[in-house]
């Protein structure tokens, strides 16, 4: 019997290989390191031979698998196109996005406004708020989507992409060699906050707390004002700022995960907000 091929099955065996791995694939696909595992042995026993092998330099291809490969991306531009097209038509109703405004500005302003264009039946809300509050704020229903800073290691949510951490300051100011070194941070609950100033500690380097605020401007203001220097996502830095490294003193920075949130259950209009998020975002991906 001729095997019929399932979207899900090959939708996990491209975002391993795109990946090289199991686990980047199920991250991405929101799922378990297992549960990709096992869709990609459902399809090698489908089609009766391995499709990838598996290595110390992560997951490839086997001939048999890049013979696959091209088929199945064109299967899943196809079924795509078409859900995207279905959807489209006389999409309406409330969607309740959350985003911190760190990342709304630069990130997501111009796939909403394209978004809203392109549905102008849909109604959004854009609520922001830190990443703590807007989970907190989707784990009661009070929102539809949320994008934030997920821990690293979890696998909550959807993996949309990764951004390095950067040390930004004013181009006229010369903070970074001071001590203790003023800095400019986001209220407790910031994910960036703890990483700050763990690295800071690790490298032996006193601080002091020149300004806290729950606001991206607000932050921007104290650093260009020469009050303080801060930590963003590199993605977010806006011009007009140094970017500050091992150059200037200051220790590495870890990356952070964008994540993008669900409710258990979403309209056909917040789907497919969702997608044009995780594409949106997802082709700049870190």
């Amino acid at each position: 019997m001729r095997p019929t091929f399932d979207i899900d099955l090959l939708r996990g065996f491209v975002a391993t290989v795109d990946h090289a791995s199991l686990t980047l694939a199920g991250e991405k696909l929101g799922r378990s390191q297992p549960a990709v595992t096992a869709q990609i042995k459902r399809l090698e026993a489908m089609i009766g031979r391995p499709l990838l092998t598996r290595g110390r330099t992560g997951a490839h291809p086997t001939e048999d698998g890049v013979r696959l490969l091209g088929h199945a991306r064109r299967l899943l531009r196809d079924h795509d196109s078409a859900v995207d097209d279905l959807l489209a038509i006389g999409a309406e109703g409330l969607i309740r996005f959350g985003v911190p405004d760190d990342y709304e500005g630069p990130f997501v302003t111009p796939l909403i406004a394209a978004f809203t264009r392109a549905q102008p039946r849909v109604n959004l809300e854009v609520h922001c708020a830190c990443s703590q509050v807007l989970r907190a704020r989707l784990a009661v229903d009070q929102l539809d989507l949320v994008l934030c800073t997920r821990l690293r290691g979890s696998a909550e949510g959807q993996l949309v992409r990764r951004e390095p951490l950067q040390w930004i300051g004013a181009m006229d100011h010369r903070l970074e060699s001071l001590r203790p070194l003023p800095l400019a941070l986001f209220t407790e609950d910031c994910a960036f906050r703890p990483h700050a100033l763990a690295a800071l500690h690790g490298a032996g380097i006193p601080t002091r707390n020149a300004y806290t605020g729950s606001s991206f401007a607000g932050i921007l203001s104290a650093v260009s004002a020469g009050l303080a220097i801060t930590v963003l996502a590199r993605g977010t830095v806006p011009p007009g700022f140094r970017v500050l490294g091992t150059e200037a003193g200051l220790p590495p920075l870890p990356e952070t995960d964008i994540a993008l949130y669900q409710r258990e259950t979403l309209g056909p209009a917040a789907r497919l907000f969702a997608r044009h998020i995780l594409e949106g975002l997802g082709e700049a991906r870190g």
